[in-house]
């Protein structure tokens, strides 16, 4: 009996999105098994459609990001024509056609069915990437390379979201910055307003001046 897995914590994002389809996968298997009550056509039909969705949302992005990241670097490391390679192109391609019948009304098949084979492959899909993918992926890529691929699975896989969060970091500290310098400036001098006098106007003289009187000869 082999051990519980190890998963090297740069792979976490991806063994989340793992965890995900496997409590979806639960609830479709659940629901045809007979593990539950009967369903009836109603029902089945809004759980499809939750799965479908549920793919379109979440799992679709979640592949995308594996065949844009992780495949790439596993064709540099294994070798195009290796069967990991092939066989996550494989099951990726076999998930996406499932989910597919799962809403399509020109399928005939019972969607009991369609619910069963479409969790199936799911289950089986995440058992493979994380025992058999992943674990080759962590015992063979060099430190460094992990690490990369780690800061681009905790930007969601896009490294253009990685600029605004460092711009919105470096906002925040100058702000930071900037307080910190206000508060310890000393407050200016309060300097009292100068009074206003008031100028009072010099009297005017009344009446004309008076002529002074000429000597005589």
């Amino acid at each position: 009996m082999t051990g519980p897995i190890r998963r090297d914590p740069r792979l976490f994002p991806l063994s989340h999105d793992h965890h995900q389809a496997l409590a979806r996968a639960r609830e479709a298997t659940l629901a045809v098994d007979g593990s539950v009550p009967p369903q009836d056509v109603a029902t089945l039909t809004a759980l499809a459609e939750r799965c479908a969705a549920y793919v379109t949302e979440h799992l679709e992005p979640h592949f995308k990001r594996e065949e844009k990241h992780l495949l790439p670097v596993s064709v540099a490391r294994f070798g195009r024509d290796d069967d990991l390679v092939v066989r996550v192109k494989e099951e990726h391609a076999m998930v996406r056609k499932l989910t597919r019948r799962l809403t399509d009304p020109k399928d005939k098949a019972p969607l009991t069915g369609r619910l069963a084979a479409w969790a199936k492959a799911l289950v089986d899909h995440v058992r493979f990437e994380e025992r058999e993918w992943f674990e080759a992926l962590q015992n063979s890529l060099p430190d460094k390379e992990l690490e990369r691929l780690g800061r681009l699975l905790a930007n969601g896989g896009d490294p253009a979201r990685e600029a605004p969060r460092k711009l919105a970091a470096k906002e925040s500290v100058t702000k930071a910055v900037a307080a910190k310098k206000a508060t310890a400036q000393p407050p200016p001098k309060k300097v009292a307003p100068k009074k206003s006098v008031a100028r009072t106007a010099a009297p005017k003289k009344s009446g004309a001046a008076k002529p002074k009187p000429r000597k005589g000869r």
